[in-house]
């Protein structure tokens, strides 16, 4: 506040999305108020009505309010408050009053003045989905979503030098939730729908329709207190059908059902899921089933906050019905999702609608939480005088505005409408792209969406593009004016990695060749044994110890152990150079199949394999050989 204030409380509207549901859960949550003078710490209930919250006596110049108590098990931002209200401190009953509203602002006031440049208003950090990408997988937790600070849209107080005109980008995200759902049912009537008595997360990867999408890349989860978790699946004409088949992948982070009670026309049957995932029951005529997991395979992950493993809830990819395979399935990915014009964010400046918008993405763009641009519904232009201006841009129910970008409009400016253009792609290898770039009068920003990394350059026609880390993490290139063509995207350090891959296959030919020359016998006198060759041994296993670790040393010691006792027992002298250059040639084969940059995301077994063989070949070379005794 800018003086000192003295109330006698505060009056706020808690919000609880289900308070009937939430009630049971939400026993010792409290609201702390925190002002100059103490704290004062007040009970909340699950109630849509206003509650008083209590205030320490005497006067401040602000109020901090903190939620208390929000049980693990349920997700982010299950309590919030909506609206609050100041009550007098001179009331003689102060929960009775109906108290004043706060004349609360949310425009943040930009520094600096918009002259002549572009001007980029981003949200504060802190959206974050509950699912997220792991080795291709999704992967959805309770404890990864976050809710950020500006849901509601950007409100921004910005000062212009000169009367201009400015072009205008908004680039928005999916908001999970009920309405974001809407937008990802089947579109047509006879599609086959479901729903479920609970869900893991609200994005939309997690949503029961998952179950009938036809894609694997997409899975329901139940919540974590749902003890015996059901969907259901109907359709719109009963036909005949004989059982269900539930598809779970093998990295699916969930536990797998196991005895399932299926329902249909109101006559339960229970069974085992088979090794396939077939449920077979009496075959009837129905255009709904409901499927209830009585028991479960449990899968358990460990919680990192609390060090102890913990099982997951059920999670399933596809359901399919046996007898109604030809119902459709979807959405899929690559179908499109479009929000009409005037549904989307709207641009109002100084309290009048400046730009109205349209959203136009598809199902894959909306299940990754990706980022697109909103279109005008009309010109994108608007115009500003000189002086102070509020520019807001409001979020919609389905999607949450990142950032807005205005662009000075100049006299050699022709710029066409801001949009994200997606470049031709004329070849794109793991560490080599070609991408086909338009000429254009203004600068551009080349981007994909992968982490930034200082080994990857670009250049168009011999010109280098100058690299930029964008949104924080994402890699792109500075393209300047008029510049246009054949971009060239080529990770740095693989040309220096494929040369030693081609110098170690040359040494190993080399190897071989030598070990098929016999050499004329020189009388050196024999180092003793066990001195040299182990320092060696000693030597090789630290290095695998760094580089592999524990496993690459266990492994590593036993390769050599067993060669050793191999080569001292059976082998003869011309058979070491052919098995050393034998194991280190497969060495070669084995880490070409994960050149740089693909070797960080290698399995596990690429590695061991590697040091076993490694093991191999320097155990053969430093193994002293066993020399028998002439009889005498």
């Amino acid at each position: 506040f800018d003086s000192p204030v003295n109330f006698g409380g505060l009056l706020a509207t808690v919000f609880i999305p289900n308070p009937d549901d939430a009630a049971p859960k939400l026993t010792g949550v409290s609201i702390t108020a925190a002002t100059d003078t103490g704290t004062d710490t007040t009970p909340i209930t699950a109630t849509a009505q206003q509650q008083f919250i209590a205030l320490p006596s005497g006067e401040t110049r602000s109020i901090r309010l903190t939620i208390n108590g929000i049980p693990k098990e349920l997700p982010p931002v299950t309590v919030g408050i909506a609206d609050i209200k100041a009550v007098s401190a001179g009331a003689m009953d102060a929960r009775a009053t109906e108290g004043v509203a706060f004349p609360i602002s949310r425009a943040i006031a930009t520094s600096g003045v918009l002259e002549g440049g572009p001007l980029v208003l981003r949200s504060t950090s802190g959206e974050r989905p509950g699912c997220v990408s792991v080795g291709g997988s999704l992967v959805c937790a309770q404890g990864i979503a976050q809710y950020g600070s500006e849901r509601t849209g950007l409100h921004r107080t910005i000062q212009v030098a000169k009367d201009g005109d400015y072009r205008v980008r908004i680039l928005v995200r999916p908001r999970p939730g009920p309405e974001l759902d809407l937008l990802l049912e089947p579109l047509g009537s006879d599609a086959i729908r479901a729903s479920a008595s609970s869900r893991l997360v609200v994005d939309p990867v997690s949503r029961p329709q998952s179950l009938v999408d036809g894609s694997l890349e997409t899975a329901w989860r139940a919540g974590m207190g749902d003890v015996r978790p059901e969907i259901t699946l109907r359709w719109p004409i009963p036909r005949e059908i004989r059982g269900v088949r539930l598809g779970v992948a093998g990295d699916l982070a969930a536990s797998r059902p196991l005895t399932v009670t299926a329902v249909v026309n109101g006559l339960p049957t229970t069974g085992v899921v088979s090794t396939e995932g077939v449920l077979r029951f009496p075959t009837q005529i129905a255009n709904e089933i409901t499927l209830r997991f009585d028991n479960l395979s449990i899968v358990r992950s460990l919680d990192l906050r609390t060090g102890e493993f913990v099982p997951l809830p059920l999670g399933i990819n596809e359901v399919g019905v046996l007898g109604a395979a030809d119902l459709p399935r979807g959405p899929r990915p690559n179908d499109d999702v479009q929000v009409p014009c005037g549904i989307g964010p709207t641009l109002t400046i100084d309290g009048s609608t400046a730009l109205e918008s349209s959203v136009s993405l598809t199902v894959g763009e909306v299940l990754t939480d990706a980022l697109v641009s909103a279109q005008a519904c009309g010109s994108r232009v608007v115009s500003l005088s000189a002086g102070s201006h509020r520019v807001e841009v409001l979020s919609t129910a389905q999607f949450i505005v990142e950032s807005v970008s205005l662009e000075p409009i100049t006299a050699g400016s022709q710029r066409p409408a801001l949009g994200v253009e997606s470049p031709d792609v004329v070849t794109w290898e793991a560490a080599e792209r070609v991408v086909e770039v338009p000429v254009a009068a203004f600068p551009r920003l080349l981007e994909v969406t992968e982490n930034f990394n200082p080994g990857w350059v670009a250049n168009v026609n011999g010109i280098a593009l100058e690299p930029v880390r964008v949104d924080g993490w994402r890699q792109a290139w500075l393209v300047p004016p008029g510049t246009g063509g054949q971009a060239e995207l080529r990770f740095a350090p693989d040309g220096g990695y494929r040369l030693g891959l081609m110098v170690g296959g040359l040494a190993v030919v080399m190897l071989v060749v030598m070990a098929a020359i016999r050499p004329r016998r020189l009388h050196i006198p024999a180092a003793p044994v066990g001195q040299a060759p182990m320092g060696l041994l000693l030597g090789g296993l630290g290095a695998v110890l760094l580089v592999t670790g524990p496993w690459g040393v266990l492994i590593g010691g036993a390769a050599m152990g067993l060669t050793g006792v191999v080569m001292l027992r059976y082998a003869r002298p011309w058979l070491r150079p052919l098995v050393a250059g034998g194991a280190l040639a497969v060495v070669a084969g084995i880490a070409a199949l994960y050149p740089w940059p693909e070797k960080l995301t290698a399995p596990t077994w690429w590695g061991l394999a590697l040091t076993a063989l490694s093991a191999v070949a320097i155990s053969v070379l430093v193994i002293p050989e066993q020399r028998q005794r002439k009889r005498a």
